[in-house]
């Protein structure tokens, strides 16, 4: 199989990147209420962690009593842990200790999110922000805030990665950053699933709402749920939106940056139907190759 490449030109010098590989599959994570035969593909940065919490309230409500929120608890805390997670599916074959809620099959839920606000939202998570020590190799690929050097790094690791599967050392960079194609087996169980769109947020919250309705989760659940997402959306969507913005104006300016990002997560735009980044660029695909012009 030949590998796809993606060529750009900057004047009169050609430039060109391996497109990572599709379908990879390296991080299996999921999420699971056993009461209502609820899952979701765990996917760093796509709301995962609130999306655990609502499935923990799912099976253990009472974890949630005097007023504690599903948006109360960041990723070390999170009110299920160890409890309704797993790395592969075989849970579901599992004799069921509750008393099921509802008689439907299983939902397969994931997260989706437009591949450049995901990098944006990890970058400032993992390298721009107040509780990291920016000086750490352990951190932010010890890259300290520079946002060229956590591209060149994401590129090579993911490539080091497709070939050396069972011996490269994946760290939680590579969880948060990993494209979105490469999770839960996406390549044997694309069909599974329901795909949510985060990226369009009014949106999701109606499809979410509904995909929980479909199992039978009470309304006492639903109201709880979609309160506290309106209500912790507006909160942190104003701390950010500035940095944000900051962040893709750099790489919307970059030619090289915003190549290597498109040539990470070419098969996250492709497959969920997201817009190439066009701004400065026009791309055409040929044969085995994508082409960026400027």
């Amino acid at each position: 199989m030949n590998q796809s490449r993606l060529v750009y030109f900057k004047g009169n010098k050609r430039f060109s990147l391996d497109i990572i590989e599709g379908f990879f599959n390296g991080f299996n994570e999921y999420r699971f209420s056993r009461k209502y035969k609820i899952l979701t593909c765990f996917v760093h940065k796509n709301m995962c962690t609130v999306l655990s919490e609502i499935l923990c309230l799912l099976d253990y409500p009472k974890l949630f009593k005097d007023g504690k929120k599903i948006t109360d608890e960041g990723y070390q805390n999170r009110s299920c842990k160890k409890i309704n997670e797993a790395n592969t599916l075989s849970f579901i074959n599992l004799p069921n200790n509750y008393e099921s809620k509802t008689k439907n099959n299983w939902i397969y839920l994931m997260v989706i999110r437009n591949p450049i606000e995901r990098f944006i939202s990890g970058f400032i998570d993992r390298c721009d922000n107040n509780r990291i020590n920016f000086f750490s190799p352990y951190k932010c690929f010890g890259c300290n805030r520079n946002l060229s050097c956590v591209l060149n790094n994401i590129y090579k690791r993911t490539i080091n990665l497709t070939y050396n599967k069972n011996v490269f050392h994946r760290n939680a960079d590579d969880y948060h950053f990993a494209p979105q194609t490469w999770r839960c087996n996406l390549k044997k169980n694309f069909d599974k699933f329901i795909f949510l769109n985060y990226s369009d947020i009014e949106t999701f919250y109606v499809n979410l709402i509904s995909q929980l309705r479909r199992n039978d989760v009470e309304e006492k659940f639903l109201k709880k749920i979609e309160n506290e997402l309106h209500s912790s959306r507006t909160y942190h969507s104003t701390i950010f939106s500035e940095k944000r913005l900051k962040l893709q104006r750099i790489l919307e300016e970059n030619v090289d940056m915003m190549a290597l990002l498109v040539s990470i997560y070419y098969h996250d735009f492709v497959t969920f139907n997201f817009p190439i980044p066009n701004i400065n660029l026009t791309i055409t695909e040929n044969l085995n190759f994508i082409r960026l012009y400027i």
